[in-house]
């Protein structure tokens, strides 16, 4: 077996991966929407996998929903990780791995 190590993205560059994933323009996340999207690629924990996945959320709501804002939506996703009771588990685990990969001393144990 082989150990492949996988370096944090950057802001800049988790911001560039979440806008080509949400099919969004880079300037306008970083012009009206940076705050919210710097809360969305922070609580990925920086990971690629993390950032696409919320991307493609994104996406998946802009195309149901195309008058929505890009900050409500993302309100939206957080809104229903905290308030359906199913989707409690999954976020406990979600956040234990991220927290796992993100931390030096555990992630090697």
């Amino acid at each position: 077996s082989h150990c492949i190590d996988v370096s944090l993205l950057s802001q800049e560059e988790a911001t560039h991966l979440f806008a080509i994933q949400a099919g969004l323009d880079v300037t306008d996340i970083s012009n009206l929407h940076s705050e919210t999207t710097s809360i969305l690629i922070r609580k990925s924990g920086y990971l690629p996998l993390g950032i696409r996945m919320a991307g493609k959320l994104v996406m998946a709501y802009r195309n149901s929903q195309s008058e929505i804002s890009l900050t409500d939506i993302i309100k939206s996703i957080f809104g229903a990780a905290n308030h359906q009771p199913t989707a409690d588990p999954v976020i406990d685990i979600l956040d234990r791995s991220f927290s796992f990969l993100t931390n030096p001393t555990t992630r090697f144990a």
